[in-house]
């Protein structure tokens, strides 16, 4: 058998060869430990830098302290001062911007009205006498405080002309809309003041008109809308509900003369139940229809005499019952505040008439029966008996 033969290196060459490797590994050693050393004196010196740096800009910033001042302070208290320091700069450019702005136009927002719409004049004298007479007479117009609440997001601003009408309103507005307290005069004399919502008059207010008529009380888009008293030129007197300008609900109405009502309204008539007394005495209490007596109720005459029964337009109309002070009575129909038609007359003194009747009087056939029972059956011609049977 062959056997295989290895070739060793001389013991000299191999010594040779391990001492360059670890000359090579420590001179390896050496660079990288100087490298290190390098570069941990390079970032030391910039920390160094940047530390100098900073000491500078702090050094710089603070403000130097009076030697006077003996409390001590923070950087936080600097910075305060520093801050007072600046706003005490900023304050009197702002005012001086608002300044110009107030000279300028200070109402120019949203709120108030454009130029073109109205104008900022000056507030009107109140020169018509009827007015001034009735605003003598009335206590001051006294605004809600709860109310006034409502309208604090509002602006007040100076009078406003607006230039298609030459009606005068001073008061509060909102998104160039009348909105809040206000007054409002109109040209010929007219003066409002109260309550403005989506500029109209909306809430409570009081309407002088220039003949001297007033209205005061709730408003609904500028018309008189809720509860309210109206005066009218000769002093009648209505307080009670209204509807889109008109008597509407219930109320009661003065005049002058001494009449009085009190009742329902409808589209400024008396309409539904109430009841009317007349200054001579006379009253009735039933139902009404467009102002007129009409349905059924009860007139009475100061002698005592009563009719109760179907009305129409202001006469005793259909089945009734009339009363006499003297006892008297009549059951029967009516037309046109007469009886007429079929009816029953009972005399104070026991007689009984039945039978037709004629513009007011006994017509055509009927019966008298005496006290004592007798009959008399006959036909009645104006009231007089013309045939006997």
């Amino acid at each position: 058998m062959g056997s295989a033969c290895i070739k060793k290196q001389p013991h000299q060459q191999r010594q040779q060869q391990q001492r360059q490797i670890q000359s090579r590994q420590s001179q390896s050693t050496n660079v990288s430990c100087h490298q290190n050393t390098q570069r941990r004196a390079s970032e030391s010196q910039q920390v160094q830098q940047q530390t100098n740096q900073i000491q500078i800009k702090e050094n710089q910033s603070k403000p130097q302290i009076n030697s006077g001042f003996t409390s001590p302070r923070s950087d936080l208290n600097d910075r305060s001062m520093l801050s007072k320091n600046e706003l005490t700069k900023v304050e009197p450019l702002k005012h001086r911007f608002l300044q110009q702005e107030s000279d300028s136009y200070l109402f120019k927002n949203n709120d108030a009205p454009d130029s073109d719409i109205a104008i900022q004049v000056k507030e009107p004298d109140i020169t018509n006498l009827n007015v001034i007479k009735i605003l003598k007479s009335l206590p001051p117009f006294q605004y809600d405080p709860e109310l006034n609440k409502k309208f604090n997001d509002c602006i007040s601003l100076p009078p406003h002309q607006f230039i298609s009408t030459g009606i005068i309103y001073v008061g509060q507005w909102r998104n160039k809309q009348k909105q809040g307290k206000g007054r409002q005069y109109w040209p010929d004399g007219t003066y409002y003041e109260g309550y403005w919502q989506n500029h109209g008059a909306n809430g409570r207010g009081r309407l002088i008109r220039c003949d001297g008529s007033y209205y005061e009380g709730d408003w609904l888009d500028d018309l008189q809308c809720g509860f309210g008293k109206n005066v009218d030129t000769d002093g009648n007197i209505y307080v009670g509900e209204w509807k889109d300008d008109e008597k509407d609900g219930n109320g009661t109405e003065n005049w002058v003369s001494g009449d009085i009502y009190t009742g329902q309204y409808q589209s400024g008539m008396k309409h539904g139940q109430g009841k009317y007394i007349w200054s001579n005495g006379n009253s009735y209490e039933g139902s009404y229809s467009k102002d007129f007596i009409d349905g059924f109720g009860t007139y009475k005459w100061p002698d005592g005499q009563i009719y109760t029964g179907e009305w129409i337009k202001n006469q005793m109309y259909g089945k009734g019952t009339f009363y006499w002070a003297n006892g008297n009575k009549y059951v029967g129909d009516y037309k046109e505040d007469k009886k007429e038609g079929y009816g029953i007359f009972s005399f104070a003194d026991g007689k009984t008439y039945k039978g037709g009747w004629h513009n007011g009087r006994q017509h055509g056939k009927g019966v008298l029966i005496e006290a004592d029972g007798t009959e008399i059956i006959g036909v009645w011609e104006k009231g007089k008996l013309v045939s006997q049977e």
